[in-house]
């Protein structure tokens, strides 16, 4: 799927309002939503759910997986 960066950068600025319903795997750096009780990727439980590493996150993934 193709992205424009105003339709990155609307995925981001969604991921930085909302950063609360989110959090981050420990395991693997997959941004989850925060009502997940298992990574479904590495089954890891452990969580960072400090804003600052989701948004962190949240910019590292969009910048490697949404191409324009």
């Amino acid at each position: 799927m193709f992205h424009t960066a105003t339709q990155k950068g609307d995925i981001l600025e969604s991921v930085k309002r909302f950063w609360f319903g989110y959090k981050v795997c420990e395991g693997c750096d997959t941004l989850l939503g925060e009502e997940i009780p298992v990574c479904p990727i590495c089954k890891a439980y452990r969580f960072d759910d400090s804003k600052e590493r989701i948004i962190t996150v949240a910019e590292e993934l969009i910048e490697k997986y949404i191409t324009e």
